[in-house]
C-alpha cells in the first residue's frame, strides 16, 4: 500500500498550531511530536519537493505568509 494515499491536506493555522514549540521540559518539542505526526509544506526549502517541518521551523513559517501548503504525512 503507497504511503502517500495517506496524505491529508491541513490549514496553515493547524500547521503552526502543532508546530508551535512547547516551553514545558517534560513534553515533546511541539503538538505534532507528541501526537507523532509528519507535517510537510511544499513551499519550505530550495525547491518544490514536501519538505518535513518541525518545531525549529515555526518562526519562519509563522513569519513568512508564502508558506500556505501543508499536509500530514501518516
Amino acid at each position: 500500500m503507497d504511503a502517500t494515499n495517506f496524505d491529508k491536506r491541513i490549514s496553515r493555522a493547524t500547521a503552526l498550531d502543532l508546530l508551535k514549540p512547547i516551553d514545558d521540559p517534560t513534553r515533546g518539542e511541539c503538538l505534532k511530536d507528541e501526537i507523532g505526526l509528519t507535517i510537510m509544506c511544499m513551499e519550505y526549502g530550495d525547491d518544490s519537493e514536501w519538505i518535513g517541518v518541525e518545531a525549529s521551523d515555526y518562526e519562519n513559517l509563522e513569519s513568512d505568509a508564502t508558506y500556505q501548503t501543508f499536509e500530514i504525512w501518516l
